[in-house]
């Protein structure tokens, strides 16, 4: 089945998506370092960092700081 989905976050989420996110330098798989929280929309993001810093694509230890506040805007 093949389906599209939609989904609009308050801007205050997504830059707090934007200033959390990591990436593996060497596969790109993204991980976020912090509980993104909105309670008055019911929204909670759990962190996703791999376990012994290790990529758990790839097995990199090369994750980085990928925020980029500047293109986000």
């Amino acid at each position: 089945m093949n389906a599209f989905v939609h989904v609009s976050l308050p801007d205050d989420i997504l830059v707090d998506i934007e200033e959390n996110k990591h990436s593996c330098n060497d596969c790109g798989r993204l991980y976020y370092t912090e509980t993104i929280e909105d309670k008055e929309n019911g929204i909670r993001i759990e962190p996703f960092v791999p376990k012994h810093g290790s990529c758990v694509d790839c097995g990199s230890t090369n994750i980085v700081d990928a925020s980029d506040p500047v293109t986000f805007e």
